[in-house]
């Protein structure tokens, strides 16, 4: 690591409050918004973290680390991107689909 590499998101070990996040599996970076949608695995959910920010958004998921098979659930999420509408594709492990959200 060089003197110039920096921190941009997390880094206060795994949680669930809003300045961290467990297990960060898959990352997509969002060049138009400068920021990061992390892939919240262990927590359940898709949190969106703009790089000058020191907190995330949730995208996708309760929140709160509930996984579950409801399309309003997620359970260890390890893939994310977005289609050329801005749709956001998530992939789940155990709750074995892919998962389109408008």
């Amino acid at each position: 690591m060089s003197k110039n590499d920096i921190v941009v998101a997390g880094g206060i070990g795994a949680g669930s409050n809003r300045t961290q996040f467990n297990d960060s599996f898959g990352i997509y970076f969002g060049l138009v918004n400068d920021s990061l949608v992390i892939t919240n695995r262990f927590a359940n959910d898709i949190i969106r973290w703009i790089i000058v920010d020191t907190t995330w958004t949730l995208l996708a998921g309760d929140g709160n680390g509930l996984s579950g098979l409801s399309l309003i659930l997620l359970n260890s999420p390890c893939s994310v991107t977005f289609d050329l509408l801005g749709n956001m594709i998530v992939a789940g492990i155990y709750n074995y689909r892919i998962q389109i959200f408008k």
